[in-house]
């Protein structure tokens, strides 16, 4: 279940969103006088380069308000003539509710919303004794997030700029924290294909709101998806040509032939599945995304070299 907010809670528990920020947040609400816990919130993340992305009602941000916030180094400005929903969202906490960023609403009104979390809170904020931690989370690929976020997305779009961010100025301007599904599988996909230069990556739809990156034909009769931090490699046979493949190749296998990587071939039609052997260091450096990348692609390499062998193809 969500937390229910009161007054006092979502005194808390919306600066406490904002400050935790890691690189983007949003804020959807329509009447602000900002006060000074949620100002000294904003400009913490500020302080940790976190793009500020505000959306309030059209014409009501007074020229007071606005130079406040126009003293932040990472905000983004845009009105909306409809806005009368409250929203806060950083990727990892989201909190709906009823009040707005307004200093007398904080002290005075009461109050509902509630806290809906991806992750645990007590490992969001482990430095600190939550006596609220028994929040139930709610998977990012949940339903519920899903429609939020396309919610939030559609306002967006639908919203005018009136100050942008010097990042935004000279990026193109995406929350990640707001794409969906299929959308975080193309960037996916894009720096794939960037990274093992000739191969192709595209969405491969596995259930109606989820995707997975493919190869199809990433080698003659050989399909390549990326199947939650390991990666499924396809060849594409009939039963009995398989089944001649697998003998050959399980008569010379072992888990750890390839430094870096352990793989398993559990039955002649299953798929081949790689993954990295983090105890080896082949992995210990870590590095950039696209360095991953192309060391997941030597594994892949690997078992297309071993096939080739095995198949004499």
């Amino acid at each position: 279940m969500p937390l229910f907010l009161n007054t006092k809670r979502l005194n808390r528990w919306i600066p406490k969103l904002i400050e935790s920020s890691k690189k983007e947040l949003i804020l959807i609400v329509p009447y602000i006088q900002i006060s000074k816990n949620i100002f000294r919130a904003l400009k913490r993340a500020d302080r940790n380069g976190v793009q500020i992305i505000l959306i309030y009602r059209e014409n009501k941000l007074n020229d007071v308000q606005k130079e406040t916030f126009l003293s932040l180094n990472n905000i983004s400005l845009l009105h909306h003539p409809h806005i009368h929903s409250k929203c806060y969202y950083n990727g990892e906490l989201l909190i709906i509710g009823s009040m707005n960023l307004y200093e007398y609403s904080e002290k005075n009104n009461r109050e509902m919303g509630a806290l809906f979390s991806i992750s645990e809170l007590d490992e969001l904020f482990p430095e600190e004794d939550l006596d609220d931690s028994e929040i139930e989370i709610v998977p990012d690929d949940d339903f519920f997030f899903m429609d939020s976020k396309k919610e939030m997305s559609d306002i967006l779009v639908s919203a005018t700029f009136e100050h942008t961010s010097p990042y935004y100025l000279e990026n193109k301007f995406e929350l990640k924290i707001l794409l969906s599904e299929y959308e975080e599988c193309l960037h996916f996909c894009n720096s794939l294909s960037q990274s093992f230069l000739n191969k192709k990556f595209v969405p491969l739809s596995i259930e109606d709101t989820f995707y997975t990156p493919a190869c199809f034909n990433y080698y003659d009769r050989i399909d390549v998806i990326w199947d939650d931090n390991r990666w499924a490699i396809s060849i594409k046979e009939d039963s009995n040509t398989l089944k001649i493949i697998y003998d050959k190749w399980m008569s010379v296998y072992e888990e750890f032939e390839f430094e870096g990587f352990k793989y398993y071939w559990n039955y002649h039609t299953s798929d081949i599945l790689v993954y990295a052997d983090r105890g080896n260091n082949f992995w210990t450096k870590g590095g950039s995304q696209k360095n991953i990348e192309q060391k997941w692609k030597k594994g892949i390499d690997y078992i297309i070299a071993k096939y080739r062998t095995v198949t004499k193809r």
